[in-house]
C-alpha cells in the first residue's frame, strides 16, 4: 500500500490514475468495432478527464469540503469524522 505524506501526494496519485483511466478508455475506444461502444468508451474517457480537472483545481488552491458523514478506515476498523 502506498504511503502518502501530504495532500499533494494524494492528489498527484489521483490525478495520475484519472489520466491513466482516460488513456485506457481512449485506447480501447479506438479498437472498438461497434460505433455505440466506441461512443460509450469515449464518454468514459471524457468523464475521467473531468475528474482530473476537478482534482487539479483542488490542487491549485481549491477548497476541500469536510466529509458529510463518518468514513470507515477498513484496515484499522476505525471511524473518522
Amino acid at each position: 500500500m502506498t504511503k502518502w505524506h501530504s495532500i499533494d501526494d494524494v492528489l498527484n496519485y489521483a490525478i495520475g490514475e484519472e489520466q491513466a483511466a482516460a488513456e485506457f478508455y481512449t485506447r480501447v475506444a479506438s479498437q472498438a468495432k461497434m460505433p455505440g461502444m466506441r461512443q460509450v468508451l469515449s464518454d468514459f474517457a471524457q468523464e475521467e478527464m473531468k475528474h482530473k480537472a476537478k482534482l487539479e483545481a483542488i490542487k491549485a488552491g481549491g477548497k476541500l469540503k469536510p466529509a458529510e458523514r463518518q468514513v470507515m478506515d477498513i484496515e484499522a476498523g476505525r471511524l473518522y469524522s
